[in-house]
């Protein structure tokens, strides 16, 4: 099933002054989207997966009017992406912790104890 992700524009841009309306951000998305983190109006995260089926969890980032697809290096599902002060992260299935900048992922270790 094609998934699409419609992005208030209003939410987006407000410190900006722009009127409110809806567009269609995203289109023909291969995965669930679970989280949505931004910067403002030109970018805005994705995280998501696959729920559990074996694709690779879902870290999307739309800068300048196109999506990319960040590598994860997991098959877990990304419950959530968002900032801790200046750094960004997503989180999601078994512990998965992974530092967002820009376009560079690395994963973090996370203790079990």
């Amino acid at each position: 099933m094609l998934r699409s992700v419609l992005i208030p524009l209003f939410a987006l841009g407000v410190a900006a002054g722009c009127a409110s309306s809806w567009q269609a951000a995203g289109t023909d998305l291969p995965d669930e989207v679970l989280s949505i983190d931004g910067d403002g109006r030109d970018t805005l995260y994705l995280a998501g997966g696959g729920l559990g089926d074996g694709r690779p969890g879902m870290l999307q980032r739309f800068q300048s009017g196109k999506w990319q697809r960040l590598d994860t290096g997991s098959n877990d599902t990304l419950w959530w992406v968002g900032r801790a002060g200046a750094a960004r992260f997503a989180v999601g299935e078994n512990g998965t912790l992974l530092r967002v900048d820009g376009v560079q992922v690395t994963r973090q270790s996370v203790p079990t104890t």
